[in-house]
């Protein structure tokens, strides 16, 4: 980046806008030192996460993951659930959607629960309910394929490159 004809290489800065100067001053001791200071896992672990997930410093989004699983309640599962999507972090997922099922009535009456059914068009919705009802998430596909053929709807002919034929 700084040895090509960019506005950083001119300036020989590179600005960072969308993690805030004290998670990244975090991230960056944490890739020095092997460590974060005394309470930020507790602080700003979410933001941690989400910094260490945009740099692939993975050691230390599965540190901020373990922290955040350990915290769940009725009043963050909704918001953490939205969090380990954006994160790709899984172990964070199970765990929101454990407590979800567990506390459904709860979560669902939290804040964060707004949210919930307008990130990602509701996928996060179908997430909870399908693990509600205990079904895998292979057994999803199936259900929503389901729903549809009785629904009448019929799938398109185009298929993305990940979705199985």
């Amino acid at each position: 980046m700084l040895q090509t004809p960019m506005v950083e290489a001119a300036t020989m800065k590179i600005t960072e806008s969308e993690v805030e100067p004290v998670v990244f001053e975090e991230l960056l001791k944490y890739i020095y030192t092997g460590s974060v200071s005394a309470g930020a896992l507790q602080e700003m672990g979410e933001y941690l996460m989400l910094a260490a997930n945009k740099y692939g410093c993975e050691p230390l989004k599965q540190q901020c993951e373990a922290a955040l699983c350990e915290g769940i309640d009725a009043g963050n599962a909704a918001s953490r659930l939205i969090l380990s999507d954006q994160a790709e972090a899984g172990d964070l997922k199970e765990a929101c959607l454990d407590f979800i099922k567990s506390h459904a009535a709860e979560v669902m009456q939290s804040e964060g629960w707004g949210q919930v059914p307008g990130y990602r068009a509701g996928a996060l919705v179908v997430e909870a309910m399908q693990a509600m009802a205990g079904l895998g998430r292979g057994q999803s596909a199936q259900v929503v394929k389901a729903t549809q053929a009785k629904a009448g709807v019929h799938q398109s002919t185009k298929r993305s490159a990940g979705e199985a034929v």
